[in-house]
């Protein structure tokens, strides 16, 4: 990619930035932990739920060629969106998908009743979403990392 596009860099040398912008970020470090800690109304939550998980589906599915949209997915995770039966297999995709993602806000539950996303639930969820086997029937030789990458974002 830098062969192409020389202008375009990953690199950051944070050894150049002030102390005053060290300052900034932790400024910004401790406003987001304070908003992320902020209660919502259980309606206002609901929706939010809602919301991104509609888009999560819409696009997991779109990298496979789902082309349902963000509105038909909400429509289909309220049953109000009826599909003609060349079709129906987008919808099942979705299902497939919202229902995992709900299987796995399940799981690792509230603070106090959490419980672990481990390697063979994981890969067994995602073979039963995709209905065909992850990397075949073996575990992958770096599953103890994604687990551990799962649960750091999902059990916090």
């Amino acid at each position: 990619m830098e062969e192409k596009y020389p202008w375009i860099s990953f690199k950051v040398d944070v050894s150049k930035l002030s102390f005053l912008t060290w300052i900034k970020l932790g400024e910004c470090v401790s406003k987001s932990v304070h908003i992320c800690r902020v209660p919502l109304k259980p309606n206002v939550a609901e929706e939010m739920h809602k919301i991104y998980l509609a888009k999560g589906a819409q696009a997991t599915t779109a990298i496979e060629g789902n082309t349902l949209t963000e509105e038909e997915v909400r429509l289909r995770m309220e049953h109000q969106l009826k599909l003609p039966p060349s079709k129906e297999y987008l919808g099942q995709e979705v299902d497939n998908i919202i229902r995992l993602c709900n299987e796995i806000m399940e799981k690792c539950g509230r603070p106090r009743e959490r419980g672990h996303v481990w390697p063979r639930w994981f890969f067994q969820k995602h073979d039963d979403a995709r209905g065909e086997p992850f990397y075949g029937k073996t575990i992958p030789k770096d599953s103890f990392s994604i687990a551990h990458t799962l649960n750091y974002f999902l059990v916090r």
